[in-house]
C-alpha cells in the first residue's frame, strides 16, 4: 500500500511540474497599431518607446518612432542613424521585406536596427544580444500578417 501511495505521490509531483513547464500561448501587444506576438517568458513595456525584453535581460527589443513619413524618409532616418553610431553609409543595406539594416557594437554588445515605415511612421526596431527569439520578434514587427492588415 505505501508502494502504491508513493508512486502516486511521485506520479502527481512529476504530472504538476510537466504541466507547468508547457509553454503558454503567445501574447498579443498593440503598439504604433501594429499587433506583435510576444512569446511567453517576454515581457513588454510601453512608454516613449516600446521595450520588449526576455526575463533573464539577456536580449531585448526596442521600437521607437524616429519620424512619420510627412518628415522624413526610411533612408534619411537610416543614414542619420549611421552618422550617429558611426557606420559607414555603405553598411546600411536593404533586406527582402524593403526595410534598411544596420549593424554596429554598442558596450560590447551586437544591436542591429531595422529601419521601416508602417502606417505612416518611421520606426526603428534594435534587437540588443544575439538572440533568436528577439531576432524573430523584431522581424515580425511592420509585417502585413502580424499588423493585421
Amino acid at each position: 500500500m505505501k508502494k502504491i501511495l508513493a508512486s502516486n505521490v511521485v506520479l502527481l509531483t512529476m504530472l504538476f511540474f510537466l504541466s507547468a513547464a508547457r509553454p503558454l500561448a503567445a501574447m498579443s501587444v498593440n503598439f504604433y497599431d501594429l499587433s506583435v506576438e510576444i512569446p511567453e517568458g517576454w515581457s513588454f513595456r510601453q512608454g516613449e518607446q516600446v521595450l520588449i525584453y526576455n526575463q533573464n535581460e539577456s536580449a531585448a527589443v526596442i521600437v521607437d518612432q524616429a519620424a512619420t513619413t510627412r518628415s522624413g524618409t526610411v533612408k534619411s532616418v537610416a543614414e542619420n542613424l549611421a552618422d550617429a553610431v558611426g557606420v559607414k553609409k555603405n553598411d546600411i543595406r536593404r533586406d527582402k521585406k524593403g526595410s534598411l539594416r544596420l549593424d554596429f557594437v554598442q558596450n560590447g554588445e551586437p544591436v542591429n536596427v531595422r529601419v521601416l515605415e508602417s502606417r505612416g511612421r518611421i520606426l526603428m526596431v534594435y534587437v540588443f544580444g544575439k538572440d533568436a527569439e528577439a531576432n524573430k520578434i523584431a522581424a515580425s514587427i511592420g509585417e502585413k500578417s502580424a499588423a493585421g492588415h
